[in-house]
């Protein structure tokens, strides 16, 4: 008898870790109940950091045990989690407005795109080098199934000759151990690679516009135009514009799986994967951009990039599938306090696939960012 009550106890226990283990359900956006794509759960116990994702329709399912779960997109609030809190539905709260509905012009009338080339004409004059010193605020968080890392970094910044240059006050890593360093590389993407920088007339003439008539902002004259690829109709997105300036305001853009593929791939590489069972199950990019005016001149003020990517690998000897997702967020203020010296300013060096050959003042630049001092705390 007490073999058996032993015995029967112990299967509890089992069902109950693998109940905890296996959980599923679906992340909705509070306001108007849409589905999340891409948002992640992770959680961190004694054995790690472990993770998961939503899938495109805002599904996702937990096979690791955990005591809460911390819910995540870079445009929505956080949220924690205890097993107790857990439901098959998962709300979270947009971090900005989101429209409940998008009332949008079925035709592309030729005034739009004469707009846009009004504000590529308008380009240079409105969007000029910021040579005056801003605060900035820069975070950073890279996820994997079995890892986490996040990087947070304060300090003033400025713009001369095409170049960057900051003073990190503040620095926090958040690693499993104090091995991590820091990683400035989406900041250097969001300031090096912003919208503005790469507006041309191919990107007028290789896309679809529509205007939103739900669109409302503090600006009368701000419209609200929504666009997608030709060609990769997964490359969407919108463009806000002042159509009495000629000035792009915000502008947010998706690129999916196809073209990712397509511009970080050559086809010689492609197959080689291929040949070793590995292809790309998903691969999806997306970033804003919010621009603000001051003396007539436009500059970044808030920007934020996203990278989903998944993975697998299928063959003879190894069956296996990674993800990795990448999430980061800049401010830009105006620096209230006195301007500081330039010479305690390092370069912020661009993004070494920007540049077609490494030199050895680039490798001083990048150990010069590693120098800084920082704090660590755990993940």
């Amino acid at each position: 008898m007490i073999k058996h009550l032993t015995y029967s106890f112990v299967l509890f226990i089992l069902a109950t870790t693998l109940a905890l283990a296996q959980f599923s359900g679906v992340i909705l956006d509070k306001q108007n109940l849409t589905p999340i794509p891409y948002a992640s759960i992770h959680t961190n116990n004694s054995n790690g950091v472990r993770s998961t994702m939503s899938n495109v329709s805002g599904k996702y399912t937990v096979d690791f045990t955990s005591d809460s779960l911390v819910f995540s997109h870079i445009n929505y609030q956080s949220l924690t989690l205890s097993q107790a809190q857990l439901s098959d539905t998962i709300y979270l709260e947009p971090v900005s407005y989101m429209l409940n509905e998008v009332d949008v012009f079925g035709s592309e009338f030729p005034w739009i795109k004469q707009k846009l080339r009004e504000a590529l004409k308008a380009k240079e004059q409105l969007y000029k080098e910021q040579t005056r010193q801003k605060n900035y605020s820069y975070e950073t968080r890279t996820l994997s199934d079995s890892s986490g890392y996040a990087f947070l970094s304060k300090g003033a910044v400025y713009q001369s000759k095409n170049d960057f240059y900051i003073q990190p006050t503040v620095n926090i890593i958040k690693y499993k151990d104090a091995s991590a360093g820091n990683d400035f590389s989406n900041l250097r993407r969001m300031l090096y690679t912003d919208f503005m920088t790469d507006f041309s007339a191919d990107f007028i003439s290789d896309n679809s516009f529509s205007q939103n008539l739900s669109y409302k902002h503090t600006n009368p004259h701000a419209v609200q135009l929504l666009y997608y690829h030709k060609e990769n109709e997964s490359d969407d997105g919108y463009v806000v514009i002042d159509t009495l300036k000629n000035a792009i305001i915000e502008v947010q853009y998706t690129n999916g799986t196809k073209s990712n593929i397509r511009k970080n791939n050559s086809a010689t590489l492609l197959r080689v994967a291929a040949s070793m069972g590995f292809h790309y199950e998903t691969w999806i990019t997306q970033r804003k951009d919010i621009y603000q005016e001051e003396n007539g001149t436009h500059s970044l003020q808030y920007a934020t990039y996203k990278l989903y990517m998944a993975t697998k690998t299928e063959n003879k000897k190894v069956s296996s599938s990674y993800f990795i997702s990448t999430e980061a967020k800049l401010t830009i203020s105006n620096n209230t306090t006195s301007e500081s010296n330039t010479q305690k300013f390092i370069v912020l060096p661009k993004l070494s696939y920007i540049i077609p050959i490494y030199t050895k003042k680039m490798r001083l630049e990048e150990e010069a960012l590693q120098k800084v001092t920082k704090t660590y705390t755990q993940f």
